[in-house]
């Protein structure tokens, strides 16, 4: 079924203490709700959940795995209406910091 009056936003998420860990992340709005997909940062695919993401791969340290977790439990604890909203409300080039 075709969503119509799509709206579709790109947002980063990453670390507030290492902005180099992030993802982008995709919400596509529309009058029946709103779908939230992870670009996953090997592939480039899109996933619908963060997880996706993290599968078949890792850092060769265990330190940027650990922010990689971190940024990763940080996206799942948000509530995910919460988590839509700020994907939203956020402008153009601004990003969403945990």
């Amino acid at each position: 079924m075709r969503k119509t009056n799509l709206i579709k936003k790109i947002r980063t998420v990453q670390l507030a203490d290492d902005p180099s860990f992030s993802l982008q992340v995709r919400g596509d709005f529309s009058e029946d709700g709103q779908d939230i997909y992870f670009r996953h940062p090997i592939t480039g695919d899109w996933e619908q959940s963060v997880n996706q993401c993290f599968e078949g791969w890792s850092e060769q340290d265990s330190e940027s795995n650990e922010q990689w977790q971190k940024l990763r439990q940080a996206i799942q604890k948000e509530d995910a209406d919460i988590f839509a909203t700020k994907l939203w409300e956020k402008e153009e080039g601004e990003v969403i910091e945990y």
